[in-house]
């Protein structure tokens, strides 16, 4: 009998799905997780369309772990309709430890500072991934003051600091500058950032957080 957690996930976890053929990673919840099949609702994109597969399909699910990020190849064996459509899956082989594919994103609201040589700028996330963030700084473009000019002066590679205040505490790590837009209809400048030397530990962190908010969204939308 399998160990739940590490040989396949358990009922409500968020899991990754991988499809192969496909750069995208959908999501899914677990509804019952067992050693012989496991029910899923249909992956979702991250613009939360329901992606659907045929019987048949071969597919990878990732989940978290007790202590690392696991792995398991399944095959799509029967397609359960309903209000909230579900995938019947078969493992094909044995689970093992999981590899990131891809960064998942979560709309998430946090606390941030970035600083730039001397100057910061403080702001609220509206998503993170383990890759990096996109955010919304406090003060507007049409306000005179130190922030604002020093907002309006980064470019993209520009090398920052970054705070993220998470519920457990706060992390800081390097950043790099991706791109910043100004056309927001409050003034207020949004930059995107990528982490750059994240550690495994503080990605795990990162990954925490955007899963809790993965379940909290899919929880929301399922009952």
């Amino acid at each position: 009998m399998g160990v739940p957690g590490v040989d396949f996930p358990e009922a409500r976890d968020v899991v990754d799905v991988m499809v192969p053929g496909r750069g995208e990673v959908l999501l899914s919840r677990v509804e019952t997780g067992a050693d012989a099949d496991i029910v899923v609702t249909v992956g979702e994109t991250r613009h939360q369309r329901r992606l659907p597969l045929p019987v048949g399909e071969r597919l990878e699910l990732v989940w978290k772990g007790p202590e690392d990020l696991r792995s398991l190849p399944v095959e799509i064996v029967a397609l359960l309709p309903g209000e909230t459509p579900l995938w019947q899956l078969r493992p094909v082989g044995p689970s093992s430890r999981g590899q990131r594919r891809s960064a998942v994103r979560a709309e998430l609201a946090v606390p941030f500072s970035l600083r730039f040589k001397t100057d910061e700028a403080a702001g609220t996330t509206i998503d993170v991934s383990e890759g990096g963030a996109r955010g919304v700084f406090a003060t507007p473009t049409d306000v005179e003051d130190a922030d604002s000019i020093f907002v309006q002066d980064l470019e993209p590679g520009d090398p920052v600091t970054v705070r993220l205040g998470f519920d457990e505490g706060e992390m800081t790590c390097r950043a790099e500058v991706v791109r910043r837009f100004q056309q927001r209809p409050d003034h207020r400048p949004e930059v995107t950032f990528k982490f750059v030397g994240l550690s495994e530990k503080d990605a795990d962190r990162v990954r925490a957080q955007v899963f809790v908010q993965l379940r909290t969204q899919l929880a929301r939308r399922i009952d």
